[in-house]
Parts: C-alpha cells; structure tokens; sequence
C-alpha cells in the first residue's frame, strides 16, 4: 500500500497569545493558510492584525502557542531563517535601498541566502510585471509611494516564497497606484499563499477568497468572501 503525504499547509497557527507589555491582543487565535490561498485579514484599530502579523514575521515572541511554516515550527526562529523557510515579508513603512537602482534592488533579492531557485534573468520578467521598466535605472529612494511598494512587492516575490504576508500595503497610495499593485497581485504564483491586511477593504477583498475578521484579538469570522462584507449592519459598525 502506497501512503501518500499530505501537503503541509502554507501557515499553520494554534493557541497564539501574543501582545506588548503586558496587554495580550492575540490570546488563544488559531489560524490555517494552505497554499495558494488568498486570506484577508481585516479589522478595526486594536483589533491585533499588527500583532498577529508581527508575530508571524518574527517581529514580536509570543507567550504561548505555535507558528509553523510549512512542516517547520518557527516562532523560535529570527526573520532571516524564516524566510529560508519561505516567508517573505513586506512592512507597511518603507524598506527599499533608496541608494541603489530599482533593478540593483530586485537583484539583491536574486542573490539573497533566502532566495530559492532565484536567477538574475528573473528580474526582467519582475520588472514587466510590475510596470517596473521605465523607472528600472532610477535610484528607489526617488520612486513614488506606488512604485517604492511595487518594487518591494517584486523583490519578496523574486525569493520565491510560499507565503507572502503583506502589512497595509495599499497605504497612501493614489488610484492608479492601486490599481498597478493590485494587477501585479493578481497574478501571484498559484503556490504562494497571500496573507494581506489594509484598511482599504474593497482593494484587499478584490484580491481575496478567505476573509478573517479579527475583533479584540480573536477571529469574529473566517470563511469566504462572498459571505462577507463591510456594509452588512453585522460588520459595518467595525469599519465605521
């Protein structure tokens, strides 16, 4: 008889209680992401998306529970050996090298000890798909907000990650910015699984299948997004 193995999924999270100081905003969440699922995380202020986000990134140490990545437990694990893992991680505040070239800066993430199966031909293709090319030769620090964060969305994606965590990354972009980083998004890899959390709820859901609501640092929801919306007087109070 022939056993076959289970594929692991993306992210699995059980029993995490989490905070800063002595304020628990996670206490007890347990979260599931397969691969090449696409899961919002919404909520209203306090609700514990940063926590949970930053526990996952290997920002903050949990009190209790699990992280794993894959088959790999890792909330033991600094950020740079959880992205040999496969985690790759995109802060809200900025995080390119303003000094080097927008193609320097994808090329770093080619040759990065994370990278997996990366090459440096792949940085052509990056920059087509992420409406790139035209500013390719310009220093990252001059980039607009919407192409500072398409170059950073390119550059997680160059390490060939199997999950892909995205903390407000529609944050003081204009229309067509969101517009550009949400078409690149839609055209993830269908391995990569997305986890993404915004204040700009119609952008994330557009992107999405899974929602997960979080409210006072438990999930109030998860399941898809049909099932789900802002303007439903169940959910709306959250998002006024």
């Amino acid at each position: 008889m022939i056993r076959r193995l289970r594929t692991a999924p993306a992210l699995r999270i059980q029993g995490l209680t989490a905070g800063w100081g002595r304020v628990d905003l996670l206490d007890g969440l347990d979260l599931c992401v397969q691969p090449g699922e696409r899961t919002a995380v919404l909520g209203p202020n306090g609700a514990g998306k940063t926590t949970l986000f930053d526990a996952i990134a290997g920002r903050l140490r949990p009190r209790r529970g699990s992280i794993e990545l894959g088959r790999h437990r890792v909330e033991q694990l600094r950020l740079h050996r959880r992205a040999r893992l496969g985690l790759a991680y995109v802060p809200q505040e900025p995080s390119v090298f303003g000094d080097l070239t927008v193609r320097q800066n994808l090329l770093a993430a080619v040759r990065a000890p994370a990278a997996r199966n990366a090459h440096p031909r792949d940085v052509d293709h990056a920059l087509k798909q992420w409406s790139l090319e035209a500013v390719a030769d310009r220093p990252a620090g001059v980039l607009s907000g919407g192409e500072r964060r398409r170059v950073e969305t390119a550059r997680a994606l160059l390490l060939q990650p199997s999950l892909l965590l995205l903390d407000e990354p529609f944050a003081g972009l204009d229309p067509s910015g969101r517009a550009a980083l949400a078409d690149g998004l839609s055209q993830l890899p269908p391995k990569v699984a997305l986890l993404v959390t915004d204040h700009a709820a119609d952008d994330v859901l557009a992107l999405c299948d899974r929602v997960v609501l979080l409210l006072d640092g438990a999930v109030a929801y998860d399941g898809p997004v049909s099932g789900f919306s802002p303007e439903l007087p169940a959910w709306r109070r959250y998002f006024a």
